[in-house]
């Protein structure tokens, strides 16, 4: 598979503008990596995501973080907060101000990058509403500039639908639609919102499904691919 490589054990490095924008785009897909080619996965967060601004709300920044901390250990199914820590890579910027951070969200990317040495790279859609998504998909392409692997872009509640155009799909199975929905479950400060409910998950991955004329209760998550090298 081109996509994949011929890598037995690829490392993967998931990159989101805040906690469980990776979960919700990608935890799948992660799920899949782990339990099917034993992948060395690590997630870089941009920000805590702690400014809610519309709800007047600002969660502690180490909630945050704790959650995305549960979500490592249970994706790559350890127990052990130090060896998670080891594949949780925080950024620590702020919310809605990526875009005034110069070159530094490119900084700690390229900095990650360097560290994990990734075969593939997940990371935002540039099609999106949110601007820290924007630009966590700038900063990551400009940190990947060197890159020779793959990167796939995926999508997020607030990915505009007209403009994602998504060229790689990845049929979920039902431990790994339970493993991404758990994942997001972690995220114990962000229950509230409605795009991560059970079912707006399951729907989500049904409706693409549909799309592409898949019956049975047949379910996907969608990528665009950015770069994929045949070698």
């Amino acid at each position: 598979m081109v996509i994949m490589g011929n890598i037995h054990k690829p490392t993967v490095l998931a990159i989101g503008g805040h906690p469980d924008d990776v979960e919700l785009g990608s935890g799948g897909l992660l799920s899949r990596f782990v339990t099917d080619y034993e992948a060395e996965v690590h997630i870089a967060i941009m920000t805590y995501g702690t400014h809610h601004w519309r709800r007047g709300r600002i969660f502690e920044e180490d909630q945050r973080a704790r959650e995305a901390l549960e979500a490592v250990k249970l994706l790559l199914e350890i127990t052990d907060d130090s060896k998670a820590r080891e594949h949780l890579h925080l950024g620590g910027f702020k919310d809605c101000e990526l875009s005034k951070t110069g070159h530094a969200a490119i900084a700690f990317i390229e900095d990650v990058i360097d560290v994990v040495k990734p075969d593939i790279i997940l990371t935002h859609a540039g099609c999106d509403l949110h601007d820290d998504h924007r630009q966590t998909y700038y900063a990551s392409l400009s940190a990947a500039r060197d890159f020779h692997g793959t990167i796939l872009l995926y999508q997020t509640a607030s990915t505009v639908p007209d403009h994602f155009a998504p060229t790689f799909f990845v049929q979920l199975r039902e431990e790994e639609l339970d493993k991404k929905i758990r994942m997001l479950d972690t995220h114990v400060s962000q229950r509230e919102k409605d795009f991560l409910s059970h079912e707006q998950v399951a729907k989500m991955a049904e409706a693409w499904a549909g799309f592409h004329r898949m019956n049975n209760g047949a379910k996907l998550e969608p990528f665009a691919i950015y770069q994929s090298f045949w070698q």
